[in-house]
């Protein structure tokens, strides 16, 4: 008669069981206790005539009825001929593999901005990326994980202020789509962009120039620019003399009001703009007539003196009133904007229109011409 086998361990016995040994439950399983006193699971196993001893854990977190069917578990790969270790091994490894591909949109959205931050040609460019994401998209997405954003999502993101906020929306999906496609390179995730615009979202939203006219800022008609120049030849101080060179070079704002005497060579009649000052990163030169260089440059000046437009010479031009009206003093908070030179040619002909009697534009009353600082002369109201 074959011998029976009895399981050796109860409840009781593991907990009151002291001795240090091995205490078998059959089967492979066993209760191991340290001369510490500790007490854990133990599955001794063979492979290819090896023993070999697998730690299932405490008894102070798994019973001994889940010691016995983890146990069972593990005989059964036995018979399917895996190895219970190496498999527990490889099964750990393939998880922290996936850990480190799962990040959140918020861990791609920052490790993205500081991949590209380089390439931006300002602060304040990065700072609009971050607070359009912190303010419409973190909320919402920004502890998922990268894979999890649908369209759903993105949509839930950017309709609230496709209609009100166009162009702030209209940014943030392009942003929310560069980000998305950075993960997907990294391998972080999978399939179709949901931030798409192109044959994706825009079969859900308007485009947003349908719902959001542009305004752009106010120009002088080009038939009208004869009489302005002439016009402005009148106005003494340098912001009319920098306004002019500016018109005549073709010149963005920043570039004159920022423009050094080591970048004009005047014996080759040659200004360079570097190339960190362009839009483009890319060095700019712009030839000088002879009339630019004796009206505006005069004879080369204080060789490290930067021409600017100040507070103190405002007043010089204009009656007070200066061509470029909100130019500032040279500092972080107040460099004059490129998309502020057509706003200043219309406020200059509209002042020049009210004090030569022809009544205000916006409303004002006419201002009387001042005696001594010479008068702006009458041209024809825009």
């Amino acid at each position: 008669m074959p011998k029976r086998i009895v399981r050796g361990l109860s409840d009781r016995r593991v907990r009151t069981c002291r001795e240090p040994g091995m205490l078998a439950d059959g089967h492979g399983l066993y209760l191991r206790i340290t001369d510490r006193r500790t007490k854990g699971w133990i599955f001794r196993y063979q492979v290819a005539g090896q023993r070999h001893d697998m730690g299932l854990g405490s008894v102070d977190d798994v019973s001994l009825a889940e010691a016995r069917e983890r146990a069972h578990e593990l005989r059964r790969l036995l018979w399917q001929g895996v190895d219970p270790i190496s498999d527990r091994r490889a099964k750990r490894s393939t998880a922290r593999a996936a850990a480190l591909k799962t990040k959140s949109f918020m861990e791609c959205a920052e490790l993205y901005i500081a991949d590209h931050k380089a390439a931006w040609k300002s602060a304040k460019h990065r700072s609009q990326w971050e607070n359009t994401l912190k303010t419409y998209a973190y909320p919402i997405i920004g502890k998922l994980g990268v894979h999890m954003i649908d369209t759903a999502l993105v949509t839930e993101i950017v309709r609230p202020i496709w209609a009100t906020k166009s162009a702030t929306a209209s940014r943030l999906r392009g942003r929310i789509e560069l980000i998305l496609d950075w993960a997907k390179v990294q391998g972080f995730r999978h399939g179709e962009n949901p931030a798409r615009w192109k044959g994706h979202l825009d079969a859900l939203l308007p485009k947003p120039g349908e719902v959001h006219r542009t305004k752009h800022h106010a120009a002088l008609p080009y038939a009208e620019i004869n009489k302005f120049a002439v016009d402005l030849r009148r106005y003494d101080g340098v912001n009319a003399r920098a306004l002019e060179f500016a018109m005549l070079v073709g010149a963005r704002t920043s570039e004159v009001i920022h423009m050094k005497w080591p970048e004009v060579d005047l014996a080759r009649r040659l200004w360079t703009v570097p190339a960190e000052r362009m839009k483009m990163k890319k060095k700019h030169r712009v030839p000088l007539s002879d009339r630019r260089i004796r009206d505006h440059l005069g004879h080369g000046g204080d060789p490290h003196q930067r021409l600017r437009v100040s507070r103190q010479k405002a007043g010089q031009a204009a009656g007070g009133q200066c061509a470029a009206a909100d130019a500032r003093a040279d500092g972080p908070q107040g460099r004059h904007h490129d998309a502020r030179l057509s706003v200043d040619i219309l406020r200059l002909v509209r002042r020049a229109d009210a004090l030569s009697g022809g009544g205000s534009q916006d409303g004002n009353r006419p201002r009387r011409r001042r005696q001594g600082r010479g008068g702006i002369p009458p041209c024809r109201s825009l």
